[in-house]
């Protein structure tokens, strides 16, 4: 008896090198959001491409941060050192 072996296929994003799927495509190059399709596009459109020569995915995706990670910020005393402008 054989057994099949399905093997699922991953697709890197073109920007960050995040798995994602085909939905986000631009001259063949897959994107995992709309960023970075959007820096792609941006640096695309003004010949500035060789950014992807520097490293295969050079992109740096944003992940979620959470709530808590500025949550100094609700410390009246810090925020008013940190902000000019309210």
């Amino acid at each position: 008896m054989s057994e099949i072996v399905s093997q699922k296929t991953t697709i890197a994003c073109s920007h960050c090198g995040d798995e994602c799927s085909p939905d986000i495509t631009i001259n063949g190059n897959n994107f995992c959001c709309n960023g970075c399709m959007s820096v792609y596009s941006l640096l695309n459109s003004h010949q500035l491409n060789d950014y992807y020569c520097l490293n295969k995915m050079p992109g740096i995706a944003v992940k979620e941060t959470s709530a808590l990670k500025f949550r100094f910020l609700d410390d009246e005393s810090i925020a008013a050192q940190l902000i000019s402008f309210k």
